[in-house]
């Protein structure tokens, strides 16, 4: 995404992935980090990460990539994957959802409300 959408160079992509930007993610309160394991609740609230999507991607949708673009997903309810491409119906779907959908750690921080049809 970070390429075909954004079009990021390489100074971009170095930063996007830094150790800095991983602790933004990650971020949580407080109050959170001293419960740990005793929530029932994602460890992160998910704000973190909706921050730094919207820095780097801001109002881009899928429709916007350069070339060709698959997203892989997974859709907890169905209990299957789910490809996210511009050219099959997805083009209007917003970057910052895409990302969210698209993240390893749904199981850790809170999913926001997404238009992503399943």
């Amino acid at each position: 995404m970070a390429l075909s959408i954004a079009k990021m160079k390489g100074d971009n992509l170095l930063e996007l992935w830094s150790d800095e930007t991983f602790e933004r993610i990650l971020d949580s309160s407080l109050w959170d980090s001293k419960l740990g394991l005793m929530q029932i609740n994602p460890k992160y609230d998910g704000k973190g990460k909706t921050q730094v999507l919207t820095e780097y991607f801001g109002n881009l949708k899928l429709g916007d990539a350069s070339g060709d673009l698959a997203i892989v997903s997974y859709d907890i309810e169905e209990r299957k994957p789910l490809f996210l491409n511009p050219s099959y119906g997805n083009a209007n779907i917003s970057a910052i959802d895409a990302g969210h959908a698209s993240s390893a750690a749904q199981f850790i921080i809170q999913l926001p409300e997404s238009e992503i049809d399943t």
